[in-house]
C-alpha cells in the first residue's frame, strides 16, 4: 500500500476544533472541584474511514493541548493487540505506553520509577480474577492521580486507531482504569479522546455517566473549498489547484484521495488543462490504491464485493439486497446460492464491527459509510458504467415496487432516477421533476397522513445533501415548490347527484365534500338523445344536455371546479353524463370522473386487503375467437408481473365458467380483468353475461361470487350498458342493473367498461394505457381520464363510451 505525500500542517477542521477546545476548557474547570457531585470526566470520538483524517485531527488535538500547557499521553492502538492471549497482556501493554510518557518529565522522574514498579508487579500475574491484581492497577492509578495532581492538570489521553482496540480492553479503560482515576480523592480529572473508525463508547460497557459525558463526531469528507487549500499545500500541488473541481468530483473531498490524485497527475507530468483524459486512470487508482488496499486493506472477495453492490442505494434493508444480489454473475463462494434475508443481516453486522466499521445501522436500515459509499459509486460509474446504470435501475425499481408513501422511500427513487439520468446523460431535473410528479399522484389529499408525509417529503427533500449536490439547490427547491402546488389541491371531491322522476323531472344536488347545507334544484325536460346522436354530434349533443339536465347554478358550480375529481350519483344511467360539454371541454376530460348508482340494494362488505396482498386474475378470449384479446390479456398479465404482482390467467380453452368460479370465490383478488365477448340483456338485465368457453355468466352471479373488494375492468362489447326500471318497492325509487352494476352489489370497490361496441385493436391499447397510470400511483378516475385524452385522436368516439363505476379517487392498490 503506498503512502501518497501530504502536507507538513494538519488539516484543521473548524468544528472538530471548536468541539475539543470546549471538552478540555470543560474538564480543566471541573478539575480539582471537591464537593460538587460531579465526577470530572469528558470523552470524544473521531470516527470515520480510512484516509479522512482521524489521525490528523488528533494532531490539531496536540497543538490544543500544546498551546494550553496540558501535557498529554497518545497511544495508538496495534493490528497486534487483536492476536493478545488475554486481557492482562492487553492491560500491561497500555500501562506500559502510559508508563514510558509520564517517565519523560524530569520533575516526575521517582514518581514515574515508583509506577514502572508497580507495573512490573502486574505484568508478572496472569489472574486479572484475584484480589491482589485489582489493588496493583489501582496502586498503579493511585500514582498517575498523584502525578497529575503535582502537575495540576487533568490527564489527558489520546486514543489513535481504536478500531483495532480489542472490545476487552476498550471496556476496561472505562470501567476499571478511567473510572477508578475520576473517582480517587481529590482527582485532578480526564479526557479521553479517540480516533477509529467506528463508533465505540456507545456499545461498550463503559457507567453510564461516562457514556453521558462522552461526544461522536463522524469526519466528513472536506468541502470544495477546503479540497482546493489542500491541494495547494502539497507537494507539487499549487499547479492543479485550478483543476480542485476536477479533483473534488474523483476525490469527493476524501483528503487521501486528493492526495493520490495529485501525486499521480504529477508523477505523470500531466498539464492542468489535461486532467480530464486521465479520468478512467485516476479512477482505476481511486479503486484500487484507495478503495481496495488502503480502505478495504486488501481484504477478502466477499467483502469487496459486499461493499460494491451495497454501496449502489444509500440505505437498504436485508431484503433488498438479496434481491439486488440475485442474477450477478461470478460472485465469491462466500455468497451462497441459497443466501436468504438472514445470511444478509448477518454479514452486514460483521462489517460493521471493529476492525471494518463499514456499515452503519440507523432506526430502521442499514448503509454503507457515507464516504465510501460515494467514492465507490465515483469509481463503478467510471469503470463499469453499463454495471452501474443497470444497479442503480434495479434498485430504482425495487424501491418504487414497495409502493411506499414513506419520505426516505420516496427520496431514494429520486435519487436513483437523478444518478441513472446523469450517468445517462439525459437532462437531470426534468427526469427528476417528472418522477416526483407522478410520486405525488399516490398522495391523496383525502388522507390527512399522506398529507403529512407529503410535507415530510418537502422537508427531507431541502435538506438531502447528495440531490443538492446532483441537481443544485434552487432546482432542489423548485420541487419542493412541486410538493407545495401539490399539498394546496383541493382534499375533496365534488359532488353532482342526479334523481329521475317520469316523465320529466330531475333533481338536482351539487356540492363540494365538506359542506353541510346542499343546494337542490328541481329542472323539466323532455330532451331525450339516443346512442347515435351522441356518437356522430358529440359536442354539440353534449352541450346541449349540459344546459338541459342540470340547473344554471350547476353549471357555474361544475365551471369553477376544474380538474377536481367528480363524484356523479344517479338512479337513471341512459344518460352519458361523461359526455356532457361544459363550453370549454367533456366533463370526463376535465374530470377524474366515476358514478355511483342510487339503488335499494345494499352490497356485499368484504373484509380489507392484507398488507401487501397484491393478486390479479387475467381473463382473456374465452371464445377464442378474439386474438387481440388474448394478445391484451398476456400483455397485461405481464405489465402486472414487472409491478410484483401475483398474476393468474386464463386464457382461451382454460377460460371456463367453472374455473373463473373457483378463482373468484377461493382467492382475495384486488384486480379481475376480462378481455373477450359480452352480452346486455335489455329484456332482463340480471341475465346479461359474459362469455366463456363453455357457458356465460350471468351478471348477476357477480353478487354472490365475488369474494374481496376487487377493481374490475370488463374489456367487452356493452359491458357498461345499463337498464332502468321502476321498482315495485317503492314508486318513486329507481335502480339500474347490468353486469357492472352487479359487480357493485357484489362488493367490488369498482368497475370499467364500454358503452357500446369497440375495436379490440384499441380496446387493447386503452386498458395498457390506463394500467400504466394506474400502477404509478395515479387515482383510477384520473387514470381513465389520462387514457381517454391518449386516445381521443385515435377514434373519433372510442375514448368516450367508456364508464367508471366507483370513487374517482380510489386506487388500483393503496
Amino acid at each position: 500500500m503506498l503512502n501518497y505525500p501530504t502536507t507538513d500542517s494538519p488539516i484543521d477542521r473548524e468544528d472538530q476544533r471548536k468541539l475539543t477546545q470546549e471538552l478540555l476548557a470543560d474538564i480543566e474547570a471541573k478539575s480539582f472541584q471537591a464537593d460538587t457531585g460531579v465526577l470530572p470526566f469528558r470523552a470524544l470520538e473521531f470516527y470515520g474511514i480510512e484516509g479522512i483524517g482521524k489521525t490528523r485531527i488528533l494532531n490539531v488535538v496536540k497543538e490544543i493541548c500544546e498551546k494550553r500547557q496540558l501535557p498529554f499521553i497518545t497511544i495508538e492502538s496495534s493490528f497486534n493487540w487483536q492476536d493478545a492471549e488475554d486481557q492482562s497482556t492487553l492491560v500491561s501493554e497500555f500501562l506500559r505506553s502510559v508508563c514510558e510518557q509520564i517517565g519523560r518529565r524530569s520533575e516526575m522522574a521517582g514518581l514515574a520509577a515508583s509506577a514502572s514498579t508497580v507495573l512490573e508487579n502486574i505484568q508478572r500475574m496472569r489472574d486479572t480474577g484475584v484480589a491482589e491484581y485489582g489493588a496493583l492497577i489501582k496502586e498503579f492509578i493511585g500514582v498517575l492521580v498523584e502525578i497529575q495532581t503535582k502537575i495540576h492538570h487533568p490527564l489527558i489521553l489520546l486514543l489513535d486507531k481504536t478500531e483495532y482496540c480489542p472490545a476487552e480492553l476498550l471496556n476496561w479503560i472505562g470501567t476499571d482504569f478511567a473510572r477508578l482515576f475520576v473517582e480517587a480523592d481529590r482527582s485532578p480529572g480526564m479526557a479521553i479522546i479517540f480516533a477509529g473508525r467506528g463508533q465505540l463508547i456507545r456499545e461498550s460497557r463503559w457507567p453510564n455517566y461516562f457514556k453521558q459525558a462522552s461526544g461522536a463526531y463522524m469526519l466528513n469528507p472536506l468541502s470544495i473549498e477546503f479540497t482546493e487549500h489542500h491541494i495547494g499545500s502539497l507537494p507539487s500541488g499549487i499547479r492543479y489547484q485550478s483543476a480542485t473541481e476536477f479533483i473534488y468530483d474523483l476525490s469527493n473531498g476524501h483528503p487521501y484521495s486528493t492526495e493520490m490524485i495529485v501525486f499521480e497527475l504529477s508523477k505523470l507530468g500531466v498539464e492542468v488543462d489535461a486532467v480530464e483524459q486521465h479520468r478512467l486512470q485516476l479512477a482505476e487508482k481511486l479503486y484500487e490504491e484507495v478503495i481496495r488496499k488502503h480502505i478495504l486493506e486488501d481484504a477478502k472477495d466477499w467483502v469487496r464485493k459486499f461493499v460494491e453492490i451495497a454501496s449502489i442505494p444509500r440505505w437498504f434493508k436485508p431484503d433488498l439486497l438479496k434481491k439486488l444480489f440475485s442474477g450477478i454473475p461470478n460472485l465469491p463462494e462466500e455468497f451462497r446460492a441459497d443466501a436468504d434475508a438472514t445470511w444478509f443481516t448477518y454479514k452486514a453486522m460483521d462489517l460493521r464491527k471493529s476492525p471494518w466499521n463499514l456499515v452503519i445501522v440507523t432506526r430502521d436500515a442499514y448503509e454503507i459509510e457515507r464516504p465510501l459509499r460515494k467514492l465507490m459509486q465515483k469509481a463503478l460509474s467510471i469503470l463499469h458504467p453499463q454495471d452501474t446504470i443497470q444497479l442503480h435501475q434495479k434498485v430504482r425499481d425495487i424501491y418504487q415496487s414497495l409502493d411506499s408513501l414513506e419520505a426516505s422511500v420516496v427520496l431514494e427513487i429520486l435519487f436513483h432516477v437523478a444518478t441513472i439520468s446523469l450517468l445517462t446523460r439525459r437532462d437531470v431535473f426534468t427526469a427528476v421533476k417528472d418522477e416526483l410528479s407522478g410520486q405525488l399522484k399516490r398522495f391523496s389529499p383525502k388522507h390527512e397522513s399522506e398529507m403529512q408525509e407529503a410535507v415530510q417529503l418537502k422537508l427531507s427533500l431541502l435538506q438531502d445533501v447528495e440531490l443538492i449536490e446532483l441537481l443544485g439547490g434552487r432546482p432542489v427547491e423548485q420541487l419542493a415548490q412541486l410538493i407545495d402546488e401539490h399539498l394546496r389541491r383541493p382534499s375533496e371531491n365534488i359532488n353532482v347527484i342526479s334523481e329521475f322522476f317520469a316523465p320529466s323531472e330531475y333533481r338536482v344536488t351539487w356540492f363540494p365534500g365538506s359542506q353541510m347545507i346542499w343546494p337542490t334544484r328541481r329542472i323539466y325536460t323532455n330532451q331525450r338523445y339516443g346512442w347515435n346522436e351522441w356518437r356522430t354530434q358529440m359536442p354539440d349533443t353534449g352541450h346541449s344536455a349540459f344546459a338541459a339536465y342540470l340547473p344554471r347554478e350547476a353549471q357555474d358550480f361544475l365551471l369553477n371546479h376544474e380538474d377536481v375529481p367528480l363524484q356523479l350519483v344517479t338512479n337513471y344511467s341512459d344518460i352519458p353524463w361523461e359526455l356532457f360539454h361544459d363550453g370549454v371541454d367533456f366533463l370526463s376530460l376535465r374530470h377524474a370522473m366515476a358514478r355511483k348508482p342510487q339503488m335499494f340494494d345494499t352490497p356485499v362488505v368484504h373484509p380489507p386487503f392484507s398488507e401487501g396482498s397484491k393478486y390479479a386474475l387475467v381473463v382473456g378470449n374465452p371464445t377464442g375467437d378474439l386474438p387481440e384479446a388474448e394478445r391484451e390479456a398476456n400483455e397485461v398479465a405481464a405489465l402486472f408481473k414487472k409491478h410484483d404482482w401475483n398474476v393468474e390467467t386464463l386464457i382461451g380453452d382454460e377460460a371456463t365458467v367453472n374455473a373463473f368460479a373457483l378463482k373468484l370465490r377461493n382467492k382475495p383478488y384486488r384486480l379481475i380483468h376480462f378481455a373477450g365477448h359480452a352480452r346486455y340483456d335489455v329484456d332482463v338485465p340480471l341475465k346479461s353475461s359474459l362469455k366463456f368457453k363453455d357457458y356465460s355468466w350471468l351478471a348477476e352471479e357477480f353478487e354472490r361470487q365475488l369474494s374481496s373488494q376487487a377493481f374490475l375492468y370488463l374489456n367487452a362489447c356493452e359491458t357498461a350498458q345499463t337498464y332502468t326500471e321502476s321498482s315495485l318497492r317503492n314508486p318513486r325509487g329507481e335502480f339500474m342493473e347490468g353486469v357492472a352494476i352487479s359487480t357493485l352489489k357484489g362488493g367490488a370497490m369498482g368497475c370499467l367498461g364500454p358503452l357500446w361496441a369497440i375495436r379490440d385493436d384499441l380496446a387493447r391499447g386503452f386498458a395498457l394505457e390506463f394500467y400504466k397510470h394506474a400502477l404509478s400511483g395515479e387515482t383510477l378516475g384520473e387514470s381513465v381520464r389520462l387514457a381517454r385524452l391518449a386516445f381521443r385522436k385515435k377514434s373519433p368516439d372510442f375514448w368516450a363510451g367508456w364508464v367508471l363505476y366507483g370513487d374517482p379517487t380510489y386506487h388500483l392498490y393503496k
